[in-house]
């Protein structure tokens, strides 16, 4: 393409908890902030990878609304707190644990017993409560998916006797806002920041969810630029050498449309200056030596500039002005 757009970096990612962190992404083209914010969010909370419990199987409950005896919960939040412990798998889409506990004790997540491909996140997070008669046994189910996965969808003819399927939650993604406003880039006083807070619940760090949210996309928008094929891509590269060659409509009004003070006006025509366009290619250190031009002066033409989205130091170097 001819026609060329600033290339963004990562200015800054600071840490603002154990999961959070505040990534600042700069320059961008004025629009791309909001633009690539929303589909970076869209992807992060829907289509991140993840591992969730889907399946338990309690000795002696046949159903959500028993009761295990000696246990403080019922299976219902029994399940809720289980809903809630992080595991990770490494090298495996599938692994069963077992959780095996006789009271009187207070049962967390990092009672589970792992296998090698097993990792809890949250090991301390409370699952019950026993009493001295209590005795808690069950196997779980640990699978990795994308987005939401209700139990619902388990069919019949699949599901175990005697075993609890659970809705599940695979997003690492927990939260991310994004804000965007305003930076510089040389002359060019237009451009986006995006700041994005993104909290991870463990299993990835948030550079790693920002870098895998952007291959998806990369991926998906790839079929794109192969529509129309070649000669579509001919046609968008002659237009883009089109808009190239145009500059702000600005540049070939006179000075004088600047509203300026009559002391500044004539500085300006006494070194030739008769154009927006030729004004802005001046930098504030050549305003400055030209005579009887002041420091109050410069403050008033940088002023007039501004407030029609222009600066001074501007290189348009291929622009002529009016005859």
């Amino acid at each position: 393409m001819t026609q060329t757009f600033l290339k963004p970096a990562i200015s800054g990612v600071r840490s603002l908890g154990p999961m959070t962190s505040r990534v600042t992404i700069e320059p961008l083209e004025r629009g791309f902030g909001h633009t690539l914010g929303n589909a970076l969010r869209r992807v992060m909370m829907s289509s991140i990878p993840g591992f969730a419990a889907t399946e338990v199987k309690i000795n002696g409950i046949m159903h959500e609304y028993d009761r295990v005896e000696g246990m403080r919960e019922d299976v219902v939040w029994l399940i809720l707190n289980l809903k809630n412990v992080i595991f990770k798998l490494n090298d495996s889409d599938r692994e069963v644990v077992k959780l095996v506990k006789k009271g009187p004790c207070t049962v967390v997540a990092g009672d589970i017993q792992l296998s090698q491909h097993v990792e809890i996140v949250n090991p301390d997070h409370v699952l019950a409560v026993l009493t001295k008669s209590g005795e808690l046994e069950m196997e779980i189910v640990v699978e990795s998916g994308v987005g939401y996965q209700p139990a619902s969808i388990i069919e019949g003819d699949s599901k175990r006797v005697g075993a609890l399927y659970l809705d599940a939650s695979f997003c690492p993604v927990k939260r991310m806002n994004f804000s965007v406003g305003s930076t510089r880039h040389e002359n060019r006083v237009d451009l986006d920041r995006l700041i994005m807070d993104i909290e991870s619940n463990g299993i990835f760090t948030c550079e790693e969810i920002i870098r895998y949210a952007s291959r998806i996309l990369i991926d998906q928008f790839k079929v794109f630029s192969e529509v129309g094929g070649e000669e579509t891509v001919s046609v968008i590269e002659n237009v883009g050498a089109h808009r190239e060659a145009q500059y702000h409509p600005l540049f070939s009004e006179k000075v004088e449309t600047l509203d300026l003070a009559v002391r500044s006006l004539n500085c300006l025509r006494q070194e030739s200056i008769r154009y927006i366009g030729e004004l802005v290619q001046r930098e504030e250190k050549e305003l400055m030596r030209m005579p009887n031009l002041g420091r109050k002066s410069l403050l008033e033409i940088k002023q007039a500039l501004a407030t029609r989205d222009l600066s001074l130091g501007v290189e348009v170097s291929s622009w002529k002005a009016p005859r």
